[in-house]
């Protein structure tokens, strides 16, 4: 039998050494986090690595495609999971007429762990709306809290309002069924915005101003004693016209699980959550996550169950992390605060939400720079500080390139000036062209500010700056809150296309939030122009407060 058997199945070959080498190798590929694939070390042996680097793209696809599957997937926790689809409450079909003389059912735009979602006209207003059904799972007394808990949410964000947070219109109910009606959002969410990139994920500028913004609507919802416990990219709905962020589906995950205390999406869940009731500090640690994943195109924490999850977030991520080489340092940094496994140790959403959009502001300045210490400048930007009633020029420091970044994708750092709380400074700025000369500051909060000229030159005027002239502002004061400024000169052969009811903070009390927008102006203002007719320097004011220590 034993000679059978061996003729029906011959013993294995043993592994050959370059068999062997490859398995080595793609253990070791199989052990890590990033994107990037280790070349294979075998220099000498061209077809080797070859099939080393196919190997190792299809070990890695596999690993996303798992990676992306559970981090879709909301789940419950405690031996109970949501319904699938032939438990859903209600199903619609385009035929149904639900909603007689309200809304016309037109298509389904997706379906959930807890329901599914149609496009329908809504007959009584000129406009388009998101139909939600609602499927709790567990028996009817689980259900009718479930639903009652998540009526009060609905009903207390009928009455809110805010830029990105996705409006709830109504409740609706038709015999044992419940839907939402909410604003409908054309773009889709941000988890189909990254998939749909070559790239696969998002430039920071604008990842961090899609989590800045809604940071803001969340933070009103906090407000409201509504935490959101499953704030991820697929929550996060993608304005296509407007480019702006909306968050939605407050509550729809904790109030409609069996377990309603534990339930969310693993990947972007605080290690804490899986053990203890909602808290903010949880939606801090899911912002920072969903910052990650739309900078990178995956979750910080990619493991495939959740214990694995856990055991990752409470390790942190490495240091230095290959996947946030597309980021600059200062949201780096963020990021690993707000991913913080102590929740105490974590920032407040109002700190993380503020830093996010102030380092934002400040680095968008940065993105602008034209000026390179190794060319010739033809624009200079200098701080000189009052000392005993006389300026003195203040010597600026440039920092060191961080040697982990991508420098295509990361601005460089701008040159550095010590200051503290209290100085007078006087800026000075020197174009070796005539054209037209704007500067401007970013405080340590994130506000614009116009320092010169008053209002913003408008097309066909003159030249407001001759070749060679000084540009002289003096009697600026530095005030509190000590941090790092931004001041940042750009000199056009044109006019900027840029009138100065455009930069609201012009006519406004500075706002970090409007000058996201206005910086952005600028940006898209200087990039119009050829890349001759415009330079751009930019000097970080670094200031410490009277006592020698930041805020």
């Amino acid at each position: 039998m034993s000679n059978l058997v061996a003729a029906i199945e011959p013993a294995e070959a043993p592994a050959t050494p370059d068999e062997e080498r490859l398995a080595d190798y793609l253990a070791a590929v199989s052990n890590t986090s990033s994107k990037s694939i280790v070349d294979p070390p075998w220099t000498d042996r061209p077809d080797l690595r070859d099939r080393a680097l196919k190997l190792a793209q299809s070990v890695h696809a596999l690993h996303r495609c798992a990676s992306s599957l559970f981090e879709k997937a909301t789940v419950t926790f405690g031996g109970e999971s949501p319904p699938d689809a032939s438990s859903l409450s209600k199903s619609i079909s385009l035929n149904d007429d639900l909603f007689p003389g309200e809304f016309r059912i037109l298509k389904k735009l997706g379906r959930g762990a807890f329901g599914e979602v149609w496009l329908a006209d809504d007959l009584q207003l000129p406009r388009q709306v998101a139909i939600k059904t609602l499927a709790p799972g567990g028996d009817a007394d689980k259900v009718a809290k479930q639903l009652a808990a998540l009526r009060r949410d609905a009903r207390m964000l009928t009455q809110f309002r805010h830029p990105h947070v996705v409006q709830v219109l109504l409740w609706k109910q038709r015999g044992s069924d419940h839907f939402l009606i909410l604003e409908y959002v054309d773009g889709g969410s941000l988890d189909d915005r990254i998939r749909q990139e070559p790239s696969g994920r998002l430039d920071w500028a604008t990842a961090a101003r899609y989590i800045a913004d809604v940071g803001d609507g969340l933070l009103a919802v906090h407000k409201q004693g509504i935490v959101h416990r499953d704030i991820k990219p697929a929550n996060i709905l993608w304005d296509k016209k407007r480019d702006e962020a909306l968050l939605t589906d407050f509550g729809i995950a904790t109030n409609l699980a069996n377990a309603a205390d534990y339930a969310g999406t693993p990947n972007f869940m605080a290690p804490e959550a899986f053990d203890t009731p909602a808290s903010t500090a949880q939606d801090v640690y899911s912002l920072a996550a969903t910052l990650f994943c739309l900078t990178t195109g995956e979750a910080p924490f990619p493991g495939t169950d959740w214990t694995a999850i856990r055991s990752q977030s409470r390790a942190g991520l490495p240091q230095p992390d290959a996947r946030c080489e597309g980021m600059p340092e200062p949201i780096e940094r963020l990021i690993r605060s707000g991913l913080n496994a102590d929740p105490e140790m974590r920032p407040s959403l109002t700190l993380f939400v503020s830093s996010v959009r102030a380092e934002l502001n400040r680095l968008m300045a940065d993105s602008m720079s034209t000026i390179s210490p190794s060319t010739t400048k033809g624009l200079r930007l200098a701080v000189s500080r009052l000392v005993s009633g006389r300026y003195e020029a203040v010597t600026s420091v440039i920092p060191k390139t961080v040697p982990t970044r991508d420098i295509k994708r990361v601005p460089k750092p701008a040159p550095s000036v010590p200051l503290r709380t209290g100085d007078t400074i006087a800026v000075e700025v020197v174009a070796d062209r005539t054209g037209y000369l704007v500067v401007f500051n970013i405080g340590p909060t994130g506000n614009l500010d116009l320092l010169h000229p008053e209002m913003m030159p408008p097309a066909g005027s003159s030249p407001n700056v001759q070749a060679g002239e000084r540009l002289w502002i003096d009697g600026l004061v530095i005030s509190e809150p000590a941090g790092r400024e931004r001041l940042f000169a750009v000199w056009s052969a044109k006019a900027l296309a840029l009138a100065s009811e455009e930069l609201r903070d012009v006519a406004e009390p500075p706002k970090a939030v409007v000058a996201t927008r206005d910086i952005r102006r600028v940006q898209q203002a200087v990039s119009q122009m050829p890349a001759t007719d415009r330079l751009v320097e930019v000097i970080e004011l670094d200031h410490e407060d009277s006592a020698g220590g930041l805020s």
